[in-house]
């Protein structure tokens, strides 16, 4: 006890140090982020929507006193991002306030603004839930503009994102034998236009669609 007694205050010093090294950064930051994902937001057919990074003081019981200021795990600060789609409404917490559409589109949003090195791989697992019609084509526009730099793996059951996909992947699970296997294949030229128009329903329509889609090549 006596020695982590003497260790304490230094200990504290240094938590101090780096608690106000991170609020200063976050206040540098948080206009230029708030504003890249309200761009990215509007993209994706939201205009108007508000999204703001609530720095609020972190609950007490999680907390340690420095200098008169509370200090939490995440710093002197307990950030909160929120959120409204309609402009007007006040922006609430973004477990509580979207849809199941525009959390898509506000996660994809907030991704997108935090940009990242051109080596990384981001993986979106059904980032379209929720989304249709033409909404489903700006969330592709912005899914192929950003992943222009980067690489995106993108788990999709909509032909509108499939269809702009530098390489589409079909995965496919079958059953024989009682046993559960999974395929998986990289489609090209023809192929790729038939999955497409299968995800659009099937039929005659369905394919010229696709063929569409892929802009009119069918690959």
């Amino acid at each position: 006890l006596s020695t982590l007694g003497a260790e304490r205050p230094g200990a504290l010093s240094a938590l101090s140090a780096a608690a106000c090294a991170l609020s200063a950064s976050r206040g540098a930051a948080r206009p230029a982020f708030e504003g890249s994902v309200a761009a990215e937001l509007e993209r994706l057919g939201m205009e108007g929507a508000s999204f703001i990074v609530d720095l609020r003081s972190p609950p007490s019981d999680r907390a340690v006193g420095l200098g008169g200021r509370p200090c939490g795990p995440d710093g002197f600060e307990s950030p909160e991002f929120r959120f409204s789609a309609n402009p007007g409404m006040p922006a609430g917490p973004i477990q509580s306030v979207p849809s199941g559409g525009e959390l898509s589109r506000l996660s994809l949003a907030v991704k997108l603004a935090q940009g990242g090195p051109g080596g990384a791989t981001t993986v979106f697992d059904e980032i379209d839930s929720g989304v249709g019609g033409t909404v489903a084509h700006l969330l592709a526009d912005s899914l192929a503009r950003a992943a222009g730099g980067r690489q995106f793996v993108v788990i999709t059951h909509l032909a509108q994102v499939a269809a702009r996909a530098g390489r589409h992947i079909s995965v496919v699970k079958d059953v024989s034998g009682g046993l559960a296997s999974t395929r998986v294949s990289v489609l090209e030229g023809g192929e790729r236009a038939v999955e497409v128009a299968r995800m659009l329903g099937g039929g005659e329509a369905a394919l010229a669609h696709a063929k569409a889609l892929l802009g009119g090549t069918g690959s």
